[in-house]
């Protein structure tokens, strides 16, 4: 047996392959990190998943359900918000989002809404443009609210 093939099935019988696919350009800048702590890719990726699962269970996993949680109530917003931009660029009319509209499409609070539309005015107002023209304060008009008893069918 060769020291390649010796060295194959000793991997082959103690460790588990995992195959991790990233988008193009991740893999230098990980290695470039690999590089500076003195860590292989493989040493690297794995100390981060040891360090998740440290106390037993995965910090990652409570982000990622409170986010999939989140995701799944906004896309309806999301979906409903896409709508209402399509139309109105269809029928060549201007679409008004509220505040709450906004923060239901991003999941940003008012507060972090707010400092980023003063932010964006602000570089408006810097590139020579008037920010009036993009945040336009407006009246929130009554919905309409229709009741299905059984249902749509």
């Amino acid at each position: 047996m060769t020291r390649t093939s010796y060295k194959n099935q000793h991997i082959k019988e103690h460790y588990d392959r995992i195959n991790f696919v990233i988008p193009k350009g991740e893999k230098d800048r990980i290695k470039k990190i690999c590089s500076e702590i003195g860590a292989s890719v493989n040493e690297y990726l794995y100390m981060l998943v040891c360090n998740d699962l440290a106390d037993g269970t995965s910090r990652m996993a409570e982000k990622k359900q409170g986010f999939h949680a989140e995701q799944e109530r906004m896309s309806l917003e999301a979906i409903y918000s896409g709508l209402r931009m399509s139309l109105a660029s269809a029928f060549n009319e201007h679409e008004y989002f509220s505040l709450n509209d906004v923060m239901a499409i991003t999941g940003e609070s008012r507060e972090e809404l707010l400092q980023r539309i003063e932010q964006c005015r602000q570089e408006l107002i810097e590139a020579g443009e008037n920010p009036d023209d993009y945040f336009k304060p407006v009246e929130p008009q009554r919905a309409a609210v229709y009741y299905f008893p059984n249902g749509l069918h």
